[in-house]
């Protein structure tokens, strides 16, 4: 008796999804009218096209444009983005125990574009620049490995964490 139960409730639930649909899906919806049709531009010749004529400018100046078949002025996109310049320096790495601090002087200008990370034991890695943090980076024996979309800057590294903890990390310079 509890399976025919059982197999009723299902057959029940589904009749009552399909009536359900039915009633949801059974009104029409119109479409929209099409826009109104606008003018039509046809470049029947000569191409490229010629431009002339002169503009006004704010201090007073002139230029003119004159864009014909036998000198046409050139075009050239100028919103592509150029690639940026290889980095040709600045990578270094440092290893210290929990506890130590490592100071690379306050006029030091290091910046990361990649950094790799490795924690023994339980610590963690704080990268300072002028006494703000800029990366805290907890572990229990794990290794980051972090491409960043912008550099960081540091002068000062903190390992912290259990006796016997150790940190090591690299990084990727910026220069030039």
């Amino acid at each position: 008796m509890g399976r025919f139960k059982d197999r009723f409730v299902i057959v029940a639930v589904f009749a009552t999804l399909g009536v359900v649909g039915m009633f949801i899906s059974a009104h029409q919806v119109t479409a929209a009218p099409p826009p109104t049709a606008g003018p039509n531009v046809t470049i029947a010749g000569p191409l490229p096209l010629p431009v002339t004529g002169s503009i006004a400018l704010s201090d007073g100046g002139r230029v003119t444009v004159a864009n014909s078949t036998t000198e046409p002025v050139p075009v050239t996109v100028t919103n592509s983005p150029q690639p940026a310049a290889p980095i040709t320096g600045g990578g270094q790495g440092d290893f210290f125990d929990s506890g130590e601090t490592h100071n690379y002087g306050p006029s030091s200008n290091i910046q990361a574009t990649a950094l790799t990370i490795q924690i023994t034991g339980e610590a963690e890695l704080l990268l300072f620049f002028d006494g703000n943090i800029v990366g805290r980076f907890p572990g229990l024996n794990s290794t980051f490995s972090l491409g960043l979309t912008r550099p960081i800057r540091f002068n000062k590294a903190l390992c912290s964490g259990a006796a016997g903890a150790k940190c090591t990390f690299g990084w990727v310079g910026n220069l030039p």
